[in-house]
This record gives structure tokens, C-alpha cells and sequence, in this order.
């Protein structure tokens, strides 16, 4: 409710329990539904969905919103909150959450990959997945967008800062067990520097 204030949440140990789903129902005016824990269509986010293909959304768009609401509702099962009884502060305590837990569970240091999953257990973002995600943004889009563009644009935008030493700028993002290359269409997309190769794809 507007000026609603609750009691701070310590939310330092608090783990997002895995319970509901995002469940793919092969309807073409309702793709995907958010299910509550015991398997019931979560209603508030059907009737978003549904705006949301009413809207001329891609069929992928619901998918993504449903998972971010699917998350979000989580936390409020866990914390016990009706959906509609949500304050400010709550969405800010959520966001908070995402930002320690992803900070604690997704490693930093150089040689570690760029690009992770959001949910748990965090992976490393693959090559197919990567292209997977350019695709659906090119359908939303309506453009052509590939890795082998970004590895380019990425290179020449690292080549114009004067303070990025040129060997720095040739790496790739994709890094495949073995051997590192552009030609690598399976592997990991690498923070050990961007972009090595770009010119020889």
C-alpha cells in the first residue's frame, strides 16, 4: 500500500527457494504460464502475459518477463507477502538481494568468464546460448546483429581508447576447452581480456 512502511528485512542469509515454475503451455495466445507451488496458474501474471501478447509482443517476451516475475514472486511466497500488499520497499529489498547474491555467487577475477546465467546454479554463458540471446533480440529488433559483429565493434571502440595497450584488444569472447579462437563455436565467453582474433574471423 502507497506509504506503507515495514520493519528491515536481514535478508544475509536468505537464499530464493526454487519452488513454482515458468511452464511452456504450447498455446500460441498464452505461451507460458507462472505456476505457484502447488502448480496453479499465478493468475495477476497470466493477465500480464496475456496484455503482453495482446500487445504484438514476440512469443519470446513472455518468457523473459515471466521469469523475472516468476523470481519476483518467489520472494514474496518466501517472505509471505500478498502480491498486491507490496510496498517500495520491498521491490528495493528484492533488488538488493539480486545484487549481493549475484556479487557472492558468480566469480570476478580476469581469467574467470564475462557473461553468467541469472539463475542458480550460475553457469557460464556459452556460445549457443549467447547466439540464442542475440536472436531474440534481433526478433524483437527486427535487425541482423551476430557475435562476429560485436567482436569487431567491441575491437575498434578498444583500439580508439588511447589508454588500452593494442595487445589488450585482440581476444575474443569465445574460449572453447582446448584452444581459444574465434573459431571456437562451443566455449565459454571469456573476461580474460575481449576480443583476440577479431580480425582473422
Amino acid at each position: 500500500m502507497p506509504g506503507e512502511q515495514r520493519p528491515d528485512r536481514d535478508l544475509t542469509n536468505f537464499v530464493l527457494p526454487e519452488f513454482g515454475q515458468l511452464l511452456k503451455t504450447g498455446d500460441p495466445w498464452e505461451p507460458y504460464q507462472v505456476l505457484d507451488p502447488f502448480g496453479r496458474p499465478v493468475e495477476p501474471v497470466a493477465t500480464y502475459l496475456r496484455d503482453l501478447m495482446a500487445a504484438d509482443s514476440s512469443r519470446l517476451t513472455p518468457r523473459s518477463y515471466g521469469m523475472d516475475l516468476l523470481r519476483w514472486w518467489r520472494y514474496l511466497w518466501a517472505c509471505g507477502i500478498e502480491w498486491d500488499r507490496a510496498v517500495r520497499g520491498d521491490a528495493r529489498d528484492f533488488r538488493l538481494y539480486q545484487e549481493e547474491a549475484w556479487k557472492k555467487g558468480v566469480p570476478r577475477r580476469r581469467a574467470q568468464p564475462l557473461w553468467w546465467t541469472l539463475r542458480r546454479p550460475w553457469r557460464p554463458l556459452e556460445y549457443d546460448a549467447a547466439r540464442m540471446m542475440f536472436n531474440r533480440g534481433n526478433e524483437l529488433l527486427g535487425s541482423n546483429w551476430t557475435l562476429h559483429d560485436l567482436r569487431h565493434t567491441a575491437t575498434f571502440l578498444m583500439l580508439d581508447d588511447p589508454n588500452m595497450p593494442p595487445g589488450r584488444a585482440w581476444r575474443t569472447p569465445v574460449r572453447s576447452k582446448g584452444r581459444t579462437g574465434v573459431g571456437s563455436h562451443r566455449g565459454e565467453l571469456s573476461s580474460a581480456g575481449l576480443m583476440r582474433g577479431a580480425y582473422a574471423s
